[in-house]
């Protein structure tokens, strides 16, 4: 049989309340009087659950910014730089829908963002900069493609369920002046997306998701465990099924015990663990502590 090993996990760093490693009772404590099973520790079963539920509304929320949040914030930036593309485009020449039309996107883009790399900000003219930006927001949302760049066009963002209709870039600039120019004159620009705004909301939920998954599994394998206690033999049957008696412990190494963990070295005699180091989690068992005390005090008097 392999060596017993505890079981990873969070777990407080408080010594037990009802004893350390410098004081054993000398005599039993009521709970080391009665024979019984284990259960989990209350006060570990809460910490966790809480830790639990909040992983998982940590992965939700990442998700839900990943997927709405974030692309929504997206569209409305691409919409704001779209504007102020059908603006500069108006001031400098005609408005015309082949004018005002990106029909490869994805290759303008990159011309764009190499020019701006290569020469510097200021190689790139106002009407590019807010073309560069339209299509940058495009594509951190995933919608960089020339259906969404082209007039007239159906679009990809909808209103009450359904596609939004974009008819020409005439059409386009009074809706989007509308949308983003108040009564007075004044404009509010909205926050564009950066690179990792997504990715990261991302990473954020598979941190959420995948310690919720861990925990949930560590709840169900410290759940799936239980000790028990004969008192009048004083014998511990471990979830293994083997019994340790106090004659059978050769010491009771605490040197883990401010963390509530105690090792447990069989005599070679023990027919299945003899010559084993086992470690028990005093925390999450109770009273497994009581009764591993007991043990300790029967083998000192004996």
């Amino acid at each position: 049989m392999s060596q017993s090993t505890p079981e990873s996990g969070p777990n407080d760093q408080q010594p037990a309340p009802a004893a350390n490693a410098a004081a054993e009772p000398s005599q039993p404590s009521p709970a080391a009087s009665q024979s019984g099973t284990t259960t989990i520790a209350k006060k570990w079963s809460i910490k966790m659950y809480i830790i639990t539920l909040a992983m998982l509304v940590l992965g939700i929320w990442g998700t839900v910014d990943a997927i709405v949040v974030y692309p929504k914030r997206g569209a409305r930036a691409a919409e704001y730089a779209e504007f102020q593309h059908l603006q500069e485009l108006k001031s400098s020449s005609r408005l015309a829908n082949d004018l005002a039309s990106v029909a490869d996107p994805a290759k303008v883009l990159e011309e764009l963002q190499t020019k701006a790399r290569d020469g510097g900000a200021g190689s790139v003219s106002g009407g590019e900069r807010a073309k560069l930006d339209w299509l940058t927001q495009l594509r951190l949302i995933g919608q960089l493609e020339a259906r969404n760049t082209t007039f007239p066009r159906t679009d990809f963002r909808k209103e009450d369920g359904q596609p939004v209709g974009v008819g020409s870039a005439d059409e386009r600039l009074a809706g989007l002046t509308t949308k983003f120019v108040t009564p007075d004159g004044a404009v509010k620009p909205p926050s564009p997306l950066s690179w990792y705004d997504i990715p990261s909301q991302w990473i954020i939920a598979a941190v959420g998701f995948g310690v919720f998954a861990w925990l949930m599994m560590l709840i169900l394998k410290v759940r799936s465990k239980t000790y028990a206690w004969d008192a009048p033999t004083k014998t511990l049957t471990l979830p293994s099924g083997d019994k340790l008696t106090p004659s059978d412990i050769a010491e009771f190494d605490k040197s883990k015990w401010d963390k509530l963990y105690i090792h447990l070295l069989i005599k070679p005699t023990h027919a299945t663990l003899g010559g084993k180091t086992l470690e028990l989690d005093l925390l999450r068992y109770v009273p497994l502590e009581e009764w591993v005390l007991e043990m300790e005090r029967v083998g000192k008097v004996g």
